[in-house]
C-alpha cells in the first residue's frame, strides 16, 4: 500500500509539473505579427482577435487549425487589408503539412492578386521550395512547377538557376536520363550562365550513374569517361575538376573489371576460351596498369598453351620437308 501511495503521489506531481510547463509555454507565445500572447486566454469574438489567434496557432506549429481559421476569415472578408498576409500564411501552412502543390498555387495567387504587397516578393522562394519538396515523391509533377517558374522568371539568370534546380531534383530522384537532358538544356539555352560548368560535370555524372545503376555496359562507361576527361581538361581550375579526374580513374577501373568479367564468362560459362582472347588482349592494351591486366596475361598464356590450333592472326614458322631457304648471291 505504501508503495502504491508513493507511486500515485509521484504521478500527481509529474502531471502537475507538465501542466505548469504547458501553461508557461502558452503564456510565453510570441509572434512578430502578434507580439506576446496566450493562446488559451485570447478573446476571439471579433475578426481581428480571431486573425491574431490563427497566426499564433501557425507560429506554434498548429498549421491545420491556423490555416482553417484564416480561410474562414478570408471567406467573410476577401478584400481585407490583411488578406495578403493571411494567404501567405495559408500557403506556408500547406507547405508545412505536406501539400506542396496547393502551397505553390496559393503563393501564385498572392503574387498575382497582391503584387505590391511585401509578401509578393517572398513567394518565389517558397514556390521553389514547394517544387523541391514535391519532387521527392512526384518528380514529373514538380517538373511542371519548375517550368512555370522558368516561364515567369525575372531574367535569364533566374531562369537558369531554376532550370538547374529542376535538373538537380530529377538527379536526386535517380531520373538520370531526364536530369542529363535538363543539364544539357541549361547549357544550350543559357550559354552564359554561371551554372554551366556545374551542369557539364553533372551531365557526365548522369552518364556514370546510368552505367553503374542500370548496367548498360561499356558504351555508357566510355561516354562518362570521355565527358569527365573533357571537363577536367577544359576547366582544370574548377571546383569539380579534382572530382572529375577521380571519376576518370573510377570509370577506367570499372571498365577493366567489366572486360575481365566478359572474358571469364567465355572461359568459365561458355567453355570457349578462344572467344575470351580478344577481351584479354584488350585488357593488356587499354589497362596495362590494372590488376585485371596481370590476370589476363596469365590467362592468355594458359589458353595459348592448351589450344590444339593456333589462334586466328597468330604467325608461326612451319617446317616443310625437302624445302630449304635460298640464300642470296
Amino acid at each position: 500500500m505504501a508503495w502504491a501511495f508513493r507511486r500515485m503521489v509521484g504521478l500527481a506531481m509529474a502531471l502537475a509539473a507538465a501542466a505548469a510547463v504547458g501553461s508557461a509555454m502558452a503564456a510565453e507565445m510570441w509572434m512578430p505579427e502578434t507580439g506576446e500572447m496566450s493562446l488559451e486566454d485570447l478573446p476571439r469574438q471579433d475578426a481581428e482577435a480571431r486573425r491574431l489567434h490563427a497566426l499564433a496557432l501557425i507560429g506554434r506549429g498548429q498549421w491545420s487549425s491556423g490555416t482553417e481559421e484564416l480561410r474562414l476569415l478570408l471567406a467573410a472578408e476577401p478584400d481585407a487589408e490583411w488578406a495578403a498576409e493571411a494567404r501567405f500564411a495559408i500557403a506556408r501552412g500547406l507547405l508545412a503539412t505536406g501539400r506542396p502543390r496547393e502551397a505553390f498555387d496559393e503563393l501564385e495567387r498572392v503574387a498575382e492578386e497582391f503584387p505590391d504587397s511585401p509578401f509578393a516578393a517572398r513567394t518565389r522562394g517558397y514556390q521553389r521550395t514547394a517544387a523541391r519538396v514535391l519532387a521527392v515523391e512526384e518528380p514529373d509533377a514538380a517538373g511542371t512547377l519548375y517550368d512555370r517558374l522558368v516561364v515567369t522568371a525575372r531574367d535569364a539568370d533566374e531562369a537558369a538557376t531554376i532550370l538547374c534546380e529542376k535538373a538537380d531534383a530529377f538527379f536526386r530522384a535517380r531520373r538520370y536520363l531526364d536530369a542529363e537532358a535538363f543539364y544539357l538544356e541549361l547549357i544550350t539555352e543559357f550559354p552564359r550562365s554561371e551554372h554551366n560548368t556545374y551542369a557539364w560535370f553533372r551531365a557526365a555524372e548522369c552518364e556514370w550513374r546510368m552505367a553503374q545503376w542500370l548496367g548498360l555496359g561499356l558504351e555508357r562507361m566510355e561516354n562518362a569517361e570521355k565527358q569527365f576527361e573533357d571537363f577536367a581538361r577544359t576547366y582544370p581550375s574548377d571546383l569539380h575538376a579534382p572530382e572529375a579526374r577521380e571519376r576518370v580513374a573510377d570509370v577506367q577501373a570499372a571498365r577493366a573489371s567489366f572486360v575481365w568479367q566478359v572474358a571469364r564468362f567465355y572461359i568459365d560459362a561458355e567453355r570457349k576460351p578462344w572467344a575470351a582472347v580478344v577481351y584479354l588482349e584488350r585488357l593488356l592494351r587499354e589497362f596495362p596498369e590494372s590488376p585485371e591486366a596481370g590476370w589476363a596475361e596469365v590467362e592468355l598464356q594458359r589458353i595459348r598453351a592448351g589450344l590444339e590450333a593456333p589462334l586466328r592472326g597468330t604467325v608461326q614458322e612451319l617446317a616443310l620437308p625437302g624445302v630449304a631457304t635460298e640464300t642470296g648471291p
